[in-house]
């Protein structure tokens, strides 16, 4: 029978893979412990940490953790496509559900995965993340990629856990009937088809004050990240669409 070992490394972290076994030897997650087994990449004793997991059906390599609104339920935050050719595998980032997408790239002969650069000028967030890692020995590259980017969803994680927990308030300073400047929405925020201030379904107009207009024209109403090119319009629900809130400014300010 053969017996599968490999090993994912870079200069700041490192992790062995022993027949399904997977050990941090070196960085920030050193003696923790990870299972490999039918397609899923385990923590050992905990689910907070998240798990990864492959869909032959569908080819995607996915990651989930427990959900930040109800944690006995685990949502997907990333989502992965994975396509192969002669010399290279591209794992395309097809949902991130926080900051940036960001695809990755396996060179078959040098043995090394890479965070591919979406642009020039890019900076890599959130800072201090492993770029490039060395797969090394018989580790399923399938693996080696959920290792490698394990890290960088952990803080990604938190950081999401952390910014939906501050408190916020809408600014309300009354604005008039004339919608002359009106609410936006990042691609993130987009997607869950909530109302700007809570998140009840969404169906009114909202509008911005001329102050909140003028500084906070390129973030987004909801959760005051950047719009990064999204021009999808901020709704509001019945309870802060009518009557005399319809007239007040909606972004939230936290």
């Amino acid at each position: 029978m053969a017996h599968f070992r490999g090993k994912l490394s870079s200069e700041n972290e490192a992790w062995d893979f022993d027949q399904g076994n997977v050990t941090c030897t070196h960085g920030n997650f050193k003696n923790h412990s990870l299972v490999w087994e039918k397609n899923q990449l385990l923590v050992d004793g905990t689910r907070s940490m998240g798990r990864g997991a492959f869909d032959p059906a569908n080819g995607l390599l996915c990651f989930y953790f427990p959900s930040v609104k109800n944690p006995n339920e685990e949502e997907r935050f990333c989502a992965y496509k994975v396509a192969h050719s002669p010399t290279r595998v591209q794992f395309q980032c097809q949902e991130m559900l926080w900051l940036e997408k960001i695809d990755w790239e396996f060179d078959k002969e040098a043995k090394k995965l890479s965070l591919v650069t979406p642009s020039e000028g890019y900076v890599d967030m959130p800072e201090g993340q492993v770029r490039e890692w060395s797969v090394l020995g018989d580790m399923p590259l399938l693996v080696g990629f959920l290792l490698g980017i394990f890290a960088r969803l952990q803080v990604l994680y938190n950081l999401r856990v952390e910014f939906l927990s501050r408190s916020a308030e809408r600014c309300n300073r009354f604005v008039g009937p004339l919608k002359t400047k009106q609410p936006r929405l990042c691609a993130g925020c987009a997607e869950f088809n909530q109302c700007v201030v809570c998140s009840n379904p969404p169906q009114y107009e909202g509008v911005l004050c001329k102050s909140c207009s003028a500084i906070y024209s390129s973030y987004c109403s909801k959760c005051n990240l950047p719009l990064d090119g999204s021009t999808t319009l901020g709704l509001l629900c019945a309870g802060h669409g009518l009557g005399k809130l319809a007239e007040s400014c909606c972004r939230k300010v936290y």
